[in-house]
């Protein structure tokens, strides 16, 4: 950003857009398909929607899909695996290690989903509540872990509080 003295203004247009877009979203859907909405609300929509709206959204799907069920194992196996030589060496420690963190994760998150019978509602509302702010935020926090040693100044400090 040019002025990042901006960045609290954008997040909260951007917050705000992608919030009213749910929202709009929502109420049309309900709207239409009332208590007869399918889940996911694409399942209500006429079969040649249907289709298209499924062909665009999948890609994304199985890019988010292989993404979350490929960090949280690489951080345990990072962990389990560190300071020894099998991390980098493609050995069946490894490989074992690897396959047992990605199917633990995938099995405990599957567990999870199954468990708490709301599960698909409450990540709809944290995803629209908070989707945006987790998107962004991130990239304040690294502006400032590069910046954090430099030289201060009042400018500095007036922006960055």
């Amino acid at each position: 950003m040019k002025d990042p003295r901006l960045y609290t203004r954008a997040l909260i247009i951007c917050q705000s857009i992608v919030t009213s877009i749910y929202i709009a979203i929502g109420v049309v859907v309900y709207f239409f398909a009332g208590y007869y909405v399918a889940s996911p609300a694409l399942g209500s929509t006429g079969p040649l929607l249907k289709r298209v709206c499924y062909g665009l959204a999948l890609p994304g799907l199985c890019v988010s899909t292989l993404l979350l069920s490929h960090l949280p194992p690489k951080y345990v196996f990072l962990r389990i695996l560190r300071g020894t030589k099998y991390v980098s060496q493609n050995t069946s420690i490894h490989y074992v290690t690897w396959f047992s963190c990605t199917a633990g994760t995938i099995i405990i998150s599957y567990i999870i989903a199954s468990a708490i019978p709301v599960f698909g509602g409450l990540v709809s509302l944290v995803g629209a509540l908070l989707g945006t702010l987790l998107s962004i935020e991130p990239y304040g926090c690294m502006w400032l872990y590069d910046h954090w040693h430099g030289q201060r100044t009042t400018k500095w400090t007036l922006m960055v509080g």
